[in-house]
């Protein structure tokens, strides 16, 4: 039986379930790829999370992202936390930070409020500590 010829100057034919495809196979083996990182991800951030019973991602000296797991007493959740720069700068060596903090309570309970303080740092040598809280800073609304 000879082969079907459906594009000019080619000896093969195509399958019918390539032609049937909503998108190039290329597309597919890539999507296949991406979910297959994905799932690799998250099950290191999980064993990372039991072991560790947090991640914290830096961002420069003063700034990070941060989730750890509650297990106090019968209490069970997650704690979600952020810090940033509000005023001066890492490289001055005096910045102002505000951390954010909320917390998920598992088991009905409901969210917690979240909430928000501001301390200011001055660096001695490499290591940076606390000159108070934040300045009371003015809105345009008052």
């Amino acid at each position: 039986m000879q082969p079907r010829l459906d594009v000019p100057g080619s000896d093969q034919t195509p399958r019918e379930s390539d032609r049937d495809l909503p998108f190039p196979p290329v597309i597919g083996c890539l999507a296949s790829i991406g979910i297959g990182l994905l799932a690799v991800g998250v099950f290191y951030l999980l064993v990372t999370m039991a072991v560790q019973g947090e991640i914290r991602i830096r961002r420069g000296e003063l700034g990070e992202a941060r989730v750890w797991l509650l297990r106090e007493g019968e209490e069970r959740g997650l704690g979600f936390s952020s810090t940033r720069v509000v005023s001066g700068s890492e490289a001055t060596g005096a910045a102002c930070v505000e951390t954010r903090v909320r917390f998920l309570i598992l088991g009905g309970a409901e969210a917690s409020e979240p909430v928000s303080y501001c301390e200011c740092l001055e660096k001695a040598g490499e290591t940076w500590t606390s000159t108070g809280g934040c300045p009371v800073q003015s809105s345009a609304a008052d």
